[in-house]
């Protein structure tokens, strides 16, 4: 594999962008077909089950052949409505129109099959033995609301945006024990984080609120989709290996234009051509020169070799796998920063109100020491964090100091002090676990 500035040439791009084999997806119009939406967000590519045996378990003769498509929908037989549906949202598999990339983490939603929607709401108001009217009344939103796609009502209804954010929030949690006294006291604290947003006047469309493990919440940006994240946006990228981040001073700056589908690198100019198959993934095509092409696309057009798909997206940052498995980070510079591919000239991100001590992480760290990857993931417990510096985002873990350089409160970019060898901690064991099965299993070639 020869890592060029191309080479990082292929991840990320718009989720409004679909197409996406629908021939798979659930697009039945047929009268004896009863229609449901997924939603936290809309979930896309979700697996669907009809409870027959009504044991709440998602069994493989229970599964439709359909996943959810990209509003959400899923078509179920008629004969089926009275069984209750479950809705399975996979990392790695499923992605939520909130945002770019996988889901952060596994979840399940339930809903009886004669409703229109399955929510978080309904899954609680199902675990707790409520119905939806009782729930709306002990979290005091409006039922008519919470019954119905409160994404669409948004535009109308104003109480649909502390809906959507409590929905977003609360996902995180589901799979805990919905009936115990501690998922009430975590719906209650989400509850009143969200009332003390509504009193500052906050626009609840562009944050998010995630609990520690103590149940102290953290609110924070929302995360951007794909599209929001490329739009006219100047990007530096970087491998998380060092061989290949270091070889030649090698780092890559992009120039995105979205509306023009189109993006510059190095002052090169691309169009942007985009994966029907997967519409986080993209590819780039240029003229053949008359020398011929390394991979044709079409008579005298020419695609880049290298394809890369973004996994998890954030405002200031972003992860990216390529085609042949290679883990790229993505950084949006601020005015200040002059990036290096040693880290250099990166801002550190402070910690405050980021509950970092509260949490137990996982550790993805590149242990090799030439061209050929060995990513390995440890459990860092609870209280092995200690806080150097808050503001500079100054860490100690495993007797080490890191310094934060992006991050979350899921997901944080960090650089060890002594050496600026880079790493990532990761809330949730199912997003490393993905990742690190991305990054392992690919096949490098050695570099000339």
């Amino acid at each position: 594999m020869t890592r060029s500035k191309l080479t990082v040439c292929m991840f990320l791009v718009a989720a409004l962008l679909t197409g996406c084999n629908e021939s798979n997806k659930s697009n039945n119009s047929n009268s004896d077909t009863h229609f449901l939406k997924a939603i936290d967000g809309y979930l896309v590519d979700a697996e669907v089950y009809i409870d027959r045996n009504g044991n709440g378990i998602p069994e493989d003769d229970e599964k439709l052949k359909q996943l959810t498509n990209e509003s959400g929908v899923i078509g179920i037989p008629v004969k089926d409505r009275d069984f209750d549906i479950i809705v399975e949202a996979i990392v790695g598999k499923t992605r939520d129109s909130d945002k770019g990339g996988t889901i952060d983490q596994s979840f399940r939603l339930v809903a009886n099959g004669s409703g229109s929607v399955i929510t978080p709401f309904t899954t609680i108001a199902k675990a707790q033995n409520k119905t939806l009217q009782e729930l709306a009344t002990e979290l005091g939103y409006d039922v008519e609301v919470l019954s119905q796609d409160y994404i669409a009502l948004k535009a109308s209804n104003p109480e649909a945006k502390k809906v959507h954010l409590f929905a977003r929030s609360v996902v995180g949690e589901l799979n805990k024990d919905l009936g115990s006294d501690i998922f009430d006291k975590q719906i209650k604290t989400i509850k009143d984080e969200i009332d003390t947003l509504v009193n500052k006047d906050e626009d609840l469309d562009s944050l998010n609120i995630y609990l520690s493990d103590t149940g102290l919440a953290s609110t924070v940006p929302m995360q951007p989709t794909l599209n929001e994240f490329l739009d006219n946006t100047k990007y530096t990228s970087m491998s998380f290996n060092d061989f290949w981040r270091t070889r030649d001073g090698e780092l890559a700056n992009w120039q995105f234009d979205i509306k023009k589908n189109t993006v510059s690198i190095e002052g090169n100019l691309f169009e942007l051509m985009f994966d029907k198959f997967n519409p986080n993934s993209f590819f780039m095509t240029f003229p053949d020169n008359g020398e011929g092409c390394e991979v044709a696309y079409t008579a005298g057009i020419c695609r880049s070799e290298m394809q890369d798909d973004f996994i998890f997206i954030d405002n200031k940052f972003a992860l990216a796998t390529s085609i042949d498995g290679d883990l790229q980070m993505y950084l949006k510079p601020s005015s200040t920063e002059l990036i290096t591919n040693q880290l250099l000239g990166v801002d550190s991100f402070p910690l405050t109100g980021m509950n970092i001590k509260e949490n137990s992480y996982h550790h993805l760290d590149d242990k090799s020491n030439n061209w050929n990857s060995n990513p390995v993931l440890s459990e860092i417990s609870k209280g092995s964090i200690t806080l150097s510096n808050i503001e500079n985002g100054l860490i100690t873990m495993n007797d080490k100091e890191y310094v934060i350089l992006r991050g979350n409160g899921q997901v944080y970019i960090m650089k060890r002090v002594s050496d600026n060898h880079p790493s990532l901690l990761f809330r949730s064991k199912e997003l490393a676990d993905f990742i690190l099965d991305k990054w392992k299993n690919h096949t490098l070639e050695q570099p000339q």
